[in-house]
């Protein structure tokens, strides 16, 4: 039977137990989710929790435990409130095993601690009814008055409630939880109207105040709800291998959905086919479009085969009508990687060792590992330091296919030391898809210095010009200690009409061999070219084949244009101070014209020269002879004899090569200081281009001293001339023209008379020999009298009897024609004045 005790107050001791129950009520709320557990005390002990501090002491039969001056005495879990509070603490525990001597003591919060969940446990679909389930709980120290409101939306239809109260479209729930109390109640509800809402509420209670919670709201997805499931085999393919894609299409609505449009995205690195289901291709989509009842799920199936290397993404993308309203569904994706496996690359040798002249073949062996797909374009690259640089191509390689490819004939090397060389290849190709890829690949090979056979190979003269011949020999040296059977001897000279030669010997060692003699006639050519005799020797030995060569240079030069240089002077004595002119005569005797000749200045020692009139000639034609006058000026100062050297003229052929003509060489003499009395020089010279043209005679007065000269008289033949005057260091020039038949011809002295001071004076010039050839054979001889000749040539004199019948006119079809017709009739009308 239960005891019961009243406990009669006063209206102020009501009063301060209702102050000390408010005081109580408001401890901090920071102790509310704190406790203080399984802790053993002995005798008496102090400890602080969230801040309070509380006194334990340890009795005989129970534990007390004091919080700012109020004590509680804790037995058997039975609270004992001494001082009489309202609210009884039957949150402080302790271990019933405890003894006199130690306590286990727990501590709880004073106040009330309310959690409050709202939830649902299953999807809430639109027209279909859900579940909303309400719960709640005091984890806190004392009872507590409790409700809950929610006002549901007027298209939210409520059906039925359980725990919970209902009020027109309302839940409430009211209720007081004590420590460790929990309620629950749900409602079941649906709604028609396709819109997302939130589903939340709100919970008062006393703490000891009133207190609002606001709960975490359930959302209520009232859309139709269409989803897309991906399953595939594998989502990292091998170049050409295949995999399924299967595509689920679900209605998870309470009704039919009346359209879906699907949309599939392929990747550009797979190509498709359909195992199942229809699909409309519309590239670079592919499209269906069906209906869907409820809970029904519509599948596709894709084989997917991997074209192209990288990483691609399949998309897949829903559209569905209900109800006259269209929605947008969740894209699903589904990632694939391609990958290929790299060309296998093996060559034939791993640091092998190849000697001095011995021929080997390198092969690449290339296998394609990759199983489903073939390549194609293959470039195999071998970059070696001493091979160079060699290519091969192989079209395509099937799935699996393997190939030998020779990639180079080579030969150990001549005077190497023993070397390890590296070979790279680098290897070039096509997937069957048009990816470019590439494997790289590195080989040694060790040159070991060999013995081999010597070959001494000599051109004489190795330098020809064409029309001369060169004599070639070959000689063979065994320097091995072994005799050598079947050697062959290989020479090929592109100039010999021999063509290859081959000579198959034996030596036996240290023994020398000549392999070939013979002699090579140089061929007409355009430009200096040299050409290479190449000889190559090739043995077998001990299993290994050998091949040593060598190059023998000839070069053929053109051939030389025949041109002839001579120069003279205007004056082979000149004084202290005064100057003389070098003059030129070219004369090319070849059946080629010469083209660009130059005139070098030379420089005389003692003597200053300087060039004054042009020293470049375009051209001379074949048979053709140029006088080029003043061309060098000398002037000396100290007196003296001077030598003047010889003159190397440069000139080209048609095709730019070069040649030269040497001039003769001349001496001068200067003589002290100019004189008062006069000094004339006189020099006579003539040209001639070929019989039929006139012979020019130019004649050279040249006063020499230091008083001017006045009416001199020059005479050559019946030729005369007055010359009014001639001042120091100057010059008077004369000509005239003959015309004579072929034939050598000593044209006589010119005299130059003069008098000063009453005293006469005559200069001689020295005679002038001129040879008068035929005309060549593309030259025109028109005459205005056909039946006019020359009549008694006086050779001796040097001088032409001139008949009354007019000169010959020559006319050669040559660069200048008009130009020079004009200058000849201007010479006619110019002697028929003169002898008239």
């Amino acid at each position: 039977m239960r005891r019961q005790t009243r406990i009669r107050t006063s209206s102020r001791q009501q009063v301060s137990l209702l102050i000390l129950a408010l005081i109580i009520c408001m401890l901090p709320a920071a102790i509310a989710l704190e406790e203080f557990t399984t802790k053993e005390f002995f005798d008496s002990e102090s400890i602080v929790v969230n801040d309070q501090s509380f006194q334990v002491f340890v009795q005989t039969e129970r534990v007390r435990v004091e919080n700012q001056g109020r004590s509680w005495y804790v037995n058997n879990n039975t609270c004992n409130l001494i001082n009489s509070t309202k609210w009884c603490l039957n949150r402080i525990s302790f271990d019933e095993s405890a003894i006199a001597e130690k306590a286990s003591v727990t501590i709880y919060s004073l106040l009330p601690v309310i959690n409050a969940k709202l939830s649902s446990p299953s999807p809430i679909i639109l027209g279909e009814p859900a579940v909303i389930t309400l719960e709640v709980n005091n984890s806190g120290g004392m009872a507590t008055p409790l409700r809950f409101v929610q006002q549901l939306p007027d298209d939210i239809i409520l059906l039925e409630t359980d725990g919970c109260m209902r009020e027109g479209n309302s839940i409430l729930l009211s209720t007081v939880l004590n420590p460790d109390q929990s309620v629950s109640c749900s409602v079941r509800l649906t709604t028609t109207t396709p819109q997302d809402r939130s589903i939340g509420g709100t919970i008062t209670y006393n703490a000891p105040l009133e207190t609002t919670m606001n709960l975490d709201p359930v959302w209520l997805d009232a859309s139709p709800q269409v989803t897309v499931s991906l399953f595939t085999d594998t989502q990292s393919l091998l170049l050409g291998s295949k995999t399924n894609l299967t595509i689920n299409i679900s209605n998870r609505n309470a009704s039919s959905i009346d359209e879906v449009i699907m949309r599939v995205e392929l990747p550009g690195t797979v190509d498709w086919s359909v195992r199942k289901g229809t699909l409309v291709r519309q590239d670079p989509m592919l499209n269906a479009t069906f209906s869907l009842g409820k809970n029904k799920t519509q599948s596709f199936t894709l084989i997917l085969q991997a074209t192209r290397l990288g990483q691609g993404t399949a998309r897949i993308s829903t559209w569905y009508r209900k109800a006259g309203t269209w929605y947008t569904g969740e894209p699903a994706t589904m990632t694939y990687a391609t990958t290929a496996k790299d060309l296998e690359v093996m060559t034939n040798f791993d640091t092998e060792v190849i000697e001095t002249g011995e021929l080997k073949t390198l092969y690449v062996y290339i296998r394609n590992p990759n199983t489903q797909a073939a390549l194609k374009n293959i470039y195999i690259l071998q970059n070696s330091p001493l091979f160079g640089n060699k290519t091969r191509r192989v079209d395509e390689l099937n799935a699996s296919q393997q190939e030998v490819i020779e990639i180079a004939r080579i030969q150990g090397p001549e005077n190497v030391k023993d070397m390890v060389y590296q070979n790279e290849y680098t290897i070039f190709y096509e997937t069957a898809y048009g990816d470019r890829l590439n494997v790289t690949a590195t080989k040694s090979l060790q040159l070991k210095e060999a013995p081999g056979l010597t070959i001494q190979a000599s051109a004489s003269p190795d330098r020809i010009t064409a029309g001369e011949e060169a004599t070639v020999r070959v000689d063979i040296t065994n320097p091995r200690d072994v005799d050598l059977d079947g050697i062959m001897v290989t020479d090929e000279l592109e100039l010999s009409t021999r063509g290859i030669r081959q000579n198959r010997m034996s030596l036996s060692s240290g023994a020398s061999a000549t392999a070939y003699i013979y002699t090579v006639p140089a061929p007409d050519v355009t430009h200096a070219t040299t050409y290479y005799a190449n000889t190559t020797v090739m043995y077998n030995y001990s299993g290994k084949e050998y091949r040593f060569g060598t190059l023998t240079p000839i070069t053929i030069t053109p051939k030389r244009i025949l041109v002839a240089a001579q120069k003279s002077m205007s004056s082979y004595s000149t004084p202290s101070g005064g100057t003389a002119s070098v003059d030129y005569r070219l004369t090319n005797n070849d059946k080629d014209a010469a083209y660009q000749i130059r005139i070098p200045l030379v420089p005389i020692a003692g003597l200053e020269v300087a060039q004054r009139n042009d020293t470049l000639v375009a051209v001379i034609m074949p048979k053709e002879s140029i006088s080029i006058q003043d061309v060098d000026m000398i002037r000396g100062t100290a007196p003296g004899s001077y030598a003047i050297p010889e003159t190397v003229i440069t000139f080209t052929d048609v095709h730019g090569n070069v040649f030269n003509a040497t001039t003769n060489t001349l001496s001068v003499n200067v003589v002290k200081g100019f004189s008062n009395e006069p000094i004339l020089h006189l020099v006579k010279q003539a040209s001639q281009d070929h019989s039929g043209a006139p012979v020019v005679v130019t004649l050279r007065v040249r006063n020499i001293g230091g008083t001017p000269l006045e009416n001199v008289s020059v005479a050559d033949g019946d030729s005369q001339w007055t010359v009014l005057s001639v001042d120091p260091d100057a010059e008077a020039i004369l000509r005239s023209e003959l015309i004579l038949p072929e034939g050598t011809y000593k044209l006589g002295s010119a005299s130059a008379q003069y008098t000063m001071s009453e005293t006469s004076y005559i200069e001689f010039s020295e005679p002038v020999t001129i040879t008068v050839k035929q005309p060549p054979k593309n030259t025109l001889l028109i005459a205005e009298n056909p039946q006019a000749n020359q009549s008694d040539a006086n050779s001796e004199q040097g001088q032409s009897a001139m008949t009354d019948e007019a000169p010959v006119l020559i006319i050669q079809e040559e660069p200048g024609f008009w130009q020079k017709l004009v200058s000849f009739f201007k010479k006619i009308i110019n002697w028929r004045r003169q002898d008239a």
